[in-house]
C-alpha cells in the first residue's frame, strides 16, 4: 500500500481539526493543581518534622481555651467601643 503525500501540506492538518479554546485554561489549572499538591505535601512534611522534634512545644486544651477566652473578651470590648463611637 502506498500513500501519495505529494499534495499534502502541514497547514491542511489544522484546517479540519477541532478547536478546543478551553484546552489552554484546563492545562493551566492542571499545572496549578500539581504545583499546589507539591507545596501542600512539603508543608505537611515540615509540620510532621516540627511535631516530631524534641523541641516541640505543646499546649493543653485548657491553656488554649483560656487564651481564646482572653482574646474573645478583648475583641468584644473593641467591638463595643467601636460601636459606641
Amino acid at each position: 500500500m502506498e500513500i501519495d503525500t505529494s499534495a499534502w501540506s502541514p497547514g491542511q492538518s489544522q484546517a479540519g481539526a477541532r478547536k478546543r479554546p478551553d484546552t489552554s485554561e484546563r492545562q493551566r489549572r492542571a499545572h496549578q493543581a500539581a504545583a499546589h499538591d507539591i507545596w501542600f505535601r512539603q508543608q505537611v512534611e515540615l509540620a510532621n518534622q516540627e511535631a516530631d522534634s524534641p523541641n516541640a512545644e505543646w499546649n493543653s486544651q485548657a491553656d488554649v481555651k483560656r487564651q481564646s477566652a482572653i482574646k474573645r473578651a478583648a475583641w468584644l470590648a473593641a467591638a463595643r467601643e467601636k460601636a459606641a463611637d
